[in-house]
């Protein structure tokens, strides 16, 4: 149904059907956003329930802000076939949140050395 070949130029040929379509990354972006839009009105939702973990992204870049108005967490994570993606979080999950992540440092026992801050606005690293 539908086969994609990445080019040496760095453009996609994608076919659909007898069809072929010659993206840029720019372009199959586009249509990504575009599919993606259209699956989120279909019908049937996209499971609550995580599927197997067939790859992870290590170490993604990732940006956090409030937003003063609905007192919401905007989060975004930095997926390197995806893009950027964005969720806002209300405040009960942002406490949910603090304290799983509460949990999760403890059962590590993770200590961070002395004047240690690695806040979302200082973070950089390189995405693998």
């Amino acid at each position: 149904m539908l086969n994609g070949k990445l080019k040496e130029d760095g453009r996609v040929d994608l076919e659909v059907g007898t069809e072929t379509l010659n993206l840029s990354a720019t372009e199959l972006d586009h249509l990504m956003q575009v599919l993606s839009d259209l699956r989120a009105k279909m019908p049937e939702p996209v499971p609550d329930k995580q599927q197997q973990i067939a790859s992870v992204s290590y170490n993604p870049l990732y940006h956090v802000r409030l937003d003063k108005e609905t007192k919401a967490c905007l989060l975004s994570l930095r997926h390197p076939g995806l893009g950027w993606i964005n969720f806002e979080l209300p405040t009960q999950e942002v406490l949910n949140m603090r304290t799983m992540w509460n949990h999760i440092v403890e059962r590590m026992e993770l200590e961070p050395p002395a004047g240690y801050y690695d806040g979302p606005e200082r973070r950089r690293s390189q995405p693998h």
